[in-house]
């Protein structure tokens, strides 16, 4: 499905493929894989998106739809400890 969003999401594109990197550690030395996903699977990939657009959109009219209070909207914020968790791998990354 990824896979799927970033190719139809190229724009003046030439890319024709999408290849998956996976590290599988987090020290040297480090594992590595990359695979080159296949176009059926990415198709059926697209096919999922579209699946999941449609059933999200289906969902957010109904909830549009009708009236509520104000326990219906909320928001949703991350944790303290994954924030400060992402806030120092984002100062380290930027060292």
């Amino acid at each position: 499905m990824q896979g799927a969003l970033v190719l139809e999401a190229r724009l003046r594109s030439t890319w024709r493929s999408f290849l998956l990197a996976r590290v599988g550690r987090k020290e040297a030395p480090f594992c590595t894989r990359v695979s080159t996903l296949d176009d059926e699977d990415i198709a059926r990939g697209a096919g999922c998106n579209r699946i999941a657009l449609r059933v999200s959109s289906v969902a957010l009219r109904e909830v549009l739809a009708r009236p509520g209070d104000e326990e219906d909207a909320s928001f949703l914020r991350m944790s303290e400890a994954a924030r400060l968790r992402i806030d120092e791998r984002l100062l380290k990354e930027a060292a």
